[in-house]
C-alpha cells in the first residue's frame, strides 16, 4: 500500500510527498467550481475590495481577525473577483497542508504515520469541503500543522532561524481565527508540563511568548469584546445538549458513521495503553503524546463549555484536523507494533473505508442555505421580474450577499453603495434596486401588478403568502431549484 522505492530514503520521501500533493490537488480541484458561492463566500470575497486599511477596521468589528481577508485582497488584485478565484487560493494552503503533516509522522513518530495521516488527510470529505470555501480555514489548517511541525522541531534543534518562523506562524495564526488560539495555549502548557520539551525548548521560547503578546495587543481588545457578547448573549451556533455533538465533531473530522467508529475504538485503545503504561512508569511522554494533546483537550473542553456557550462547531476545529489525522495514524501503529497482521488488516480496512466515503463534490456538505442553487434562481427572478415588471422580496434577508453577487457581474456595485462601516451594505444596494426583504415588504408593496418571493426552501413563507392573498394577490407560478425556490405572484 505505501509506495516503495530502493536507493536514497530522502529521495523515497519527496516521491511519496509529491504522489501525495498530486492525490490531494486532483481530489480538491475536480468539483471546485460546482458549488454555488456561499453567504460567507460572499462576505469576504466583497470585503477584500476594501483597502487594507478599511478590511483591518471592518473586520476588527465582527467575528474573525483580518488575516484571510487582506490576502484575499492582494490575490484578487491578480487573479480577479470570482469564485473560482478566491477558492483556489483556499485549495492551494489546503493543498500545502500535506507538506509539514507527512513530515511530522515521518521524523517523529514513526514510519508510515506521516504518509498514512497525510493520506486520510487526502481523503478527507471535510477537507475537500473547505477547499472549496473561499474563507480561512484551509490558511488555518495549513499554519496549525506548520505550527505543530516547527514546535516538535525546535525541541530537537533551537535553531534561531527556526524560532522566528515558529513565532512569524503562530502570529499569523491568532489574526487567522480567533478559536485557534487553543493552538498555542496547547503548546505552551505543554511546555511548561512536559519535563522534556521544556529542556528541549529552553529559555528562548518565553521570548517566543512574549513576541506573541506584542504582536497581539491590538487584537485584546477586541477578543475581550467578542468573548464578553458571547458570554453575555450567545453566539448563533446552538448550545451542545449530549455525547452525540462530540461524535458529530469526530463524523466531520472521519467521513462516515464506520470510519469514525472504527477511529474512536483505535484512539480510545491507544490512549488506554498509555494511560497504563504511565502509571507502571513505562511510559515516556514522547511526541506521539504531545500530538495527541494539541487536539484532545481543545476538543474536550470546548465540547463541555459548549452546554454553556454554543461555539462547538466543526469548521472553527477544523484547524485540529491534521493533529487529530496524525493521532490517529500514530495509534494504529503504537497499538499493533508488533502484530504486523493486524497492523495491516486494520491499516487497510480504515483506508478503503476513508476512500469509498470521500466525497469530492462539496455541494452536498455545503451548510444550510450553502446548498442552494442561487445562479439559476437569481437568473429566474430577474427573468421574471423584467418580463412582469415584479416587486421582489428576499427571504430571509442574508441571502442578500449570495443574490447581490449574482446580480452584480463586476462584483464591486457595494463599494459605491452605503458606508463599509455599516452592516446593511447588501441590503442597501438591494434596496436602491428595488428589492425588499422578510421584514420590510410590507412597506414596499403596494399597487404592483405582480410580486416576486426569492428563498431559501426552509424558511417558511406563509405569512408573506397571506399578506399578498389578503392585498388581493395569488401565487401563480413557483420555480423550485435546489434548496431554492421563487414564487410570482399576480394581483387578481
Amino acid at each position: 500500500m505505501r509506495f516503495s522505492c530502493i536507493g536514497n530514503k530522502i529521495f523515497c520521501r519527496k516521491t511519496e510527498l509529491l504522489l501525495l500533493l498530486v492525490l490531494a490537488a486532483f481530489l480538491r480541484l475536480w468539483h471546485i467550481g460546482k458549488p454555488d458561492m456561499g453567504n460567507d463566500e460572499c462576505f469576504s470575497l466583497f470585503y477584500s475590495q476594501l483597502s487594507v486599511t478599511e478590511i483591518i477596521n471592518f473586520i476588527f468589528q465582527g467575528d474573525n481577525p483580518p488575516l484571510w481577508e487582506t490576502l484575499v485582497h492582494f490575490w484578487i488584485m491578480i487573479f480577479g473577483v470570482n469564485a473560482l478565484s478566491v477558492r483556489l487560493l483556499s485549495a492551494i494552503f489546503n493543498i500545502l497542508a500535506i507538506i509539514p503533516m507527512y513530515y511530522i509522522g515521518e521524523k517523529f513518530v514513526k514510519k508510515h504515520t506521516g504518509f498514512f495521516a497525510a493520506f486520510f488527510y487526502a481523503f478527507s470529505s471535510f477537507s475537500i469541503f473547505l477547499a472549496h470555501d473561499g474563507r480561512v480555514y484551509s490558511l488555518l489548517g495549513f499554519l496549525s500543522a506548520t505550527s505543530i511541525y516547527l514546535f516538535l522541531s525546535l525541541i530537537e534543534n533551537r535553531k534561531t532561524s527556526r524560532f522566528i518562523l515558529f513565532t512569524v506562524v503562530n502570529i499569523l495564526i491568532m489574526y487567522s481565527h480567533y478559536l485557534a488560539v487553543w493552538l498555542i495555549v496547547m503548546e505552551f502548557l505543554i511546555f511548561i508540563s512536559v519535563r522534556n520539551v521544556r529542556k528541549g525548548l529552553g529559555k528562548v521560547y518565553f521570548w517566543h511568548i512574549l513576541s506573541l503578546v506584542i504582536a497581539y495587543l491590538p487584537v485584546f481588545q477586541f477578543l475581550y469584546v467578542r468573548f464578553l457578547d458571547s458570554g453575555l448573549h450567545g453566539t448563533w451556533i446552538g448550545k451542545c445538549e449530549s455525547i452525540s455533538d462530540l461524535y458529530n465533531m469526530f463524523l466531520s473530522f472521519t467521513n462516515a458513521p464506520v470510519p469514525t467508529v472504527c477511529a474512536l475504538v483505535i484512539l480510545i485503545a491507544g490512549l488506554e495503553k498509555r494511560f497504563y503504561r504511565l502509571i507502571k512508569k513505562d511510559y515516556v511522554i514522547g511526541y506521539q503524546t504531545v500530538i495527541n494533546l494539541i487536539w484532545i483537550i481543545p476538543i474536550i473542553v470546548s465540547f463541555l463549555v459548549s452546554f454553556k456557550i454554543g461555539f462547538f462547531f466543526n469548521r472553527y476545529f477544523y484547524f485540529l484536523l491534521p493533529a487529530y489525522l496524525l493521532g490517529l495514524s500514530s495509534a494504529f501503529l503504537y497499538l499493533f507494533d508488533n502484530k504486523r497482521i493486524a497492523k495491516i488488516f486494520l491499516y487497510s480496512f480504515f483506508t478503503v473505508m476513508i476512500i469509498v466515503s470521500c466525497k469530492t463534490d462539496s455541494t452536498e456538505m455545503r451548510y444550510g442555505g450553502w446548498k442552494g442553487e442561487y445562479a439559476k434562481a437569481v437568473g429566474t427572478m430577474l427573468e421574471l421580474k423584467n418580463s412582469e415588471h415584479a416587486a421582489v422580496i428576499i427571504a430571509p434577508d442574508w441571502l442578500d450577499k449570495q443574490i447581490v453577487y449574482y446580480l452584480d457581474e463586476n462584483h464591486s456595485a457595494f463599494k459605491t453603495e452605503g458606508n463599509p462601516y455599516q452592516e446593511p451594505v447588501f441590503a442597501s444596494f438591494l434596496q436602491q434596486n428595488g428589492y425588499c426583504f422578510q421584514n420590510n415588504y410590507k412597506e414596499y408593496i403596494t399597487d404592483n401588478q405582480c410580486v416576486i418571493c426569492i428563498h431559501n426552501d426552509f424558511y417558511d413563507i406563509q405569512e408573506i403568502k397571506d399578506f399578498l392573498n389578503e392585498n388581493g394577490y395569488e401565487e401563480s407560478e413557483c420555480r423550485v431549484f435546489k434548496q431554492m425556490a421563487v414564487s410570482l405572484f399576480r394581483r387578481q
